[in-house]
């Protein structure tokens, strides 16, 4: 497993509904507790706020990879048309395309 680091960008790998949080949103690691175990993590909104600044453990977040800005932005558009924020989209085909570049 990756090591991360302070300032270092990481992903929520679960989901923590009482802070608005979803699996897949960006943060970045503010402190590091102990030998990686534990971290501070500041999760920041559109708008330049934080949302949520919180302690999580090492299975709740990852380091951020290559291939992550596109899941988010698959994510971000799938939630989007769910959410019927979108209209005039291709629903079967946003989610054929989703499921071929998130497969294993």
């Amino acid at each position: 497993m990756s090591t991360i680091k302070e300032l270092d960008t990481v992903i929520l790998t679960i989901d923590i509904p009482t802070h608005g949080l979803q699996r897949g949103d960006v943060g970045t690691a503010v402190l590091v507790h102990g030998d990686g175990e534990a971290f501070e993590v500041e999760f920041i909104g559109y708008d330049g706020h934080t949302v949520a600044l919180i302690t999580l453990e090492r299975s709740a977040v990852r380091p951020l990879q290559s291939t992550d800005a596109w899941d988010a932005e698959v994510c971000d558009r799938i939630r989007a048309i769910d959410e019927g924020r979108v209209a005039g989209v291709a629903y079967e085909e946003v989610m054929r395309a989703a499921e071929k570049r998130l497969a294993p």
